[in-house]
Order: C-alpha cells, then structure tokens, then sequence
C-alpha cells in the first residue's frame, strides 16, 4: 500500500511492506520516506511447548524435550518445571533438587500405552536420568547427580 501525504510543499510517501509472518507495526524514516520495518517477536524458545511451559529451564532440556516430542509421537504435557525453593519444598521435593536450577521436569505419563510412548521419546532424545512414578517421568540434566540412574516410585 502507497500513500501520500502533503505536509506544506514536502510529499511524505508512506510505503507498507509486510516482512514475515514474525513482525508487527513499525516505521523508519529513510530519506525522507517512512518504511515498514516491523519490529521481530521474539522468537519461540521451544517447538512443541509454550513460554511459559519452559520458563526458567535451561535451554539444553528445552532442546532435549522438544526431541523427545518429536520422537514419542504424542504430545509430552510438563506437570511441573522450574521451582522456587520455596515451591519444591511444598511440592515435596528434594533439598537438592534439579526442579531448582531448571535443569529438571516431571512430564505426565501415567502406566499406560501413551506412558510407554512418552517415556520411550525421552530415552530416544538421550536422557540418562530418569525416575518412572505411577503417574508422571521425572527426567534431569544435573551434571552433579549420578549419571545415568533410573529409579522408580510414586507420585506425590
């Protein structure tokens, strides 16, 4: 879309041009010309989950669990992520707990066929610690704790 504006003797033209999908209203002054430039979102930080599912995790668990997704075939839904101290101890979690520095999740995944699919996803995406519980996987990238271990137990 052009459009000219006259201001006094000086013809402004107004040229919109849509960049990708990824941009929103913007203008730079250019020669005397206001171009569409957009302003760029922020990128997605993970394929399959939300923001506000990864928030506070790091990003190589991000990129792990979005290969798990891929792999598992089913959609892999994040029960609990990052934790305050605060959170973990309520959530009756360990004092040195991964949920605490990002470096862990417990995923849904009750003892099922679609569990079976889940948990099969993560071990394909190259998690080496993982605890199986009757309800939900807790799976970790704590270089501090043994690697790799698999424990089972049940869901609080």
């Amino acid at each position: 879309m052009n459009v000219l504006l006259k201001i006094g003797s000086l013809v402004l033209r107004l040229i919109a041009r849509t960049q990708n999908a990824n941009t929103t209203t913007g203008y730079t002054i250019r020669s005397f010309r206001f171009m569409w430039t957009g302003y760029r979102k922020e990128a997605k930080v993970a394929k399959y989950f939300s923001d506000d599912e990864v928030k506070g995790l790091e990003p190589k668990l991000v990129e792990m669990l979005d290969q798990a997704r891929e792999s598992a075939g089913v959609p892999i839904i994040i029960t609990s992520g990052w934790r305050s101290p605060e959170s973990n101890d309520s959530a009756g979690g360990v004092k040195d707990s991964a949920h605490t520095t990002g470096k862990a999740v417990d995923v849904r995944a009750p003892n099922d066929e679609y569990g079976k699919q889940v948990a099969f996803g993560l071990g394909h995406a190259g998690f080496q610690r993982a605890g199986f519980y009757d309800k939900h996987i807790h799976v970790d990238i704590d270089d501090t704790k043994p690697t790799p271990a698999k424990w089972k137990g049940e869901s609080h």
